[in-house]
């Protein structure tokens, strides 16, 4: 299996498994580096079940300024505040080779 289908396989299983969880059964929903890989098209879907699952608390480890064939920029604090979640903590690393 080619490794975009992998990707593919495993972007699909997420959304899957994200349906499988009922709502208020999890007190924390935690991502590093997964919702980067997500597209446009699919990431409403997998805030919409975060939303749905209810957690007390969402914390995400995120490149926000990636774009690659397997990298997708999201502006996460936009889209988290579109859903009434409140930010409790923000901080961007920098990249000193980048300057990002």
């Amino acid at each position: 299996m080619r490794e975009n289908e992998k990707r593919l396989e495993f972007l699909t299983q997420l959304e899957k498994k994200l349906k499988e969880i009922n709502q208020g059964s999890v007190d924390l929903i935690y991502t590093t580096s997964v919702l980067r890989h997500i597209s446009p098209y699919s990431f409403g879907k997998v805030l919409t079940q975060f939303s749905r699952i209810k957690p007390r608390f969402i914390i995400t480890l995120e490149d926000e300024a990636s774009y690659t064939y397997r990298d997708f920029p999201h502006n996460y604090r936009k889209k988290f505040a579109d859903l009434g979640w409140k930010l409790l903590l923000s901080d961007y690393a920098i990249d000193k080779k980048t300057k990002l």
